[in-house]
């Protein structure tokens, strides 16, 4: 696994089975090789992610939290099995992601570009279920797969 940390400082939380992982990192995430998160566990997001590796979560659920928008871009698609958004000026998705288990709106919207709905949106697959709580919404496109 590789992952590059850039600009100011913040914090990423990731959990392993029960060890708990703290670690001083930056604005950013680039994974560029193998990230996973084992089942069970929780990953924490509060910068932007760049996916251009593998990234999948089993049954682990993955936080974007913060006030600055922030991006997930990449050349290779994220997958999440539980997707929680808690972020009041939301997400920027300049990729596809795939939601296996749920998207929760916490707080926060996700934005797509409208003119690539190709690569470019929220994709559900098998029984997938968004749940919504406070201002939340998805501007662009959604996309539902395998139901």
């Amino acid at each position: 696994m590789t992952l590059h940390y850039i600009r100011h400082w913040t914090y990423v939380l990731v959990s392993f089975l029960s060890v708990t992982l703290v670690a001083n990192a930056q604005d950013e995430i680039r994974n560029s090789g193998n990230l996973r998160i084992h089942s069970g566990a929780n990953m924490a997001v509060y910068g932007d992610l760049t996916n251009n590796g593998t990234f999948t979560s089993n049954s682990g659920t993955i936080y974007y939290v913060g006030s600055a928008l922030q991006t997930i871009d990449g050349s290779s698609t994220p997958d999440a099995n539980n997707f929680i958004i808690d972020n009041s000026n939301g997400i920027q998705l300049d990729i596809e992601y795939q939601i296996t288990g749920s998207l929760t709106f916490t707080d926060g919207i996700i934005t797509t570009n409208r003119s690539n709905a190709a690569t470019e949106f929220v994709n559900f697959l098998d029984d997938a279920t968004v749940k919504r709580y406070g201002r939340r919404q998805t501007c662009g496109w959604c996309g539902e797969k395998n139901r």
